[in-house]
This record gives C-alpha cells, sequence and structure tokens, in this order.
C-alpha cells in the first residue's frame, strides 16, 4: 500500500488465484497469445487454464514450481476485435497464488540499415 496525502493507496498486482483475462485488437494474427505463469510458494501450484465463454474445449493444466515459470499459449483468434461485444476471455485458476503475466505479440517494423 502507498499513502498519499493520508489516504491508503492500494498498489494494483497481478497476485491472486483466480483471474479473468481478455486480449485486445492485433494488426498480427498469426501469433499466439501467451500467458506466463509463477509462483513463490512453497507448495506446486496446479493451475488450469480454459476460454469456457469462447471455446469450451480449449483447457490447459500445468504445475508451476517455485520461481519456475510456465507458459501457456492461447490462440491469437481470441483477441476482440474493433468494438465487439463478445466472450472471447481466458479463466486461469490456482491451487496456490500465482503470478500471471499476458503477451499479445506483434512484429514490429523491419529494421533495415
Amino acid at each position: 500500500m502507498d499513502v498519499l496525502v493520508g489516504l491508503l493507496v492500494p498498489r494494483p498486482d497481478n497476485i491472486g488465484k483466480e483471474f479473468y483475462i481478455a486480449f485486445l485488437q492485433n494488426k498480427e494474427a498469426r501469433i499466439p497469445n501467451e500467458i506466463f505463469l509463477a509462483t513463490m510458494s512453497n507448495k506446486e501450484a496446479l493451475v488450469i487454464v480454459t476460454t469456457p465463454k469462447y471455446d469450451n474445449t480449449f483447457r490447459e493444466e500445468v504445475v508451476v514450481k517455485r520461481k519456475m515459470g510456465q507458459k501457456v499459449k492461447v490462440t491469437a483468434k481470441i483477441r476482440g476485435e474493433n468494438t465487439e461485444l463478445s466472450y472471447k476471455s481466458v479463466y486461469i485458476v490456482s491451487t496456490e497464488n500465482i503470478v500471471v503475466i499476458c503477451v499479445n505479440k506483434e512484429k514490429g517494423p523491419r529494421m533495415d540499415s
């Protein structure tokens, strides 16, 4: 927590046991989204990643150990498009506290010298 003029301001974080995430539109439709998972728990974390409202057949289960990250790839088709309203979300649940970092890649411009 930060103290700002006598007020407590909570710090945003990405630590927890349950997450819903969404990926924004991207020009590069062929590169899958990546979700990196890590834990500082002394216990192994069983993490289940699903897309329940988008594709109920997608399910990845990974075991995340202390200081050993895991990567899960999710189809690029789950990205939102323009201002659409959709069920394109990823649900992550874990048995222990984890850190979640999401990457939505895009190829950059070619750098010729």
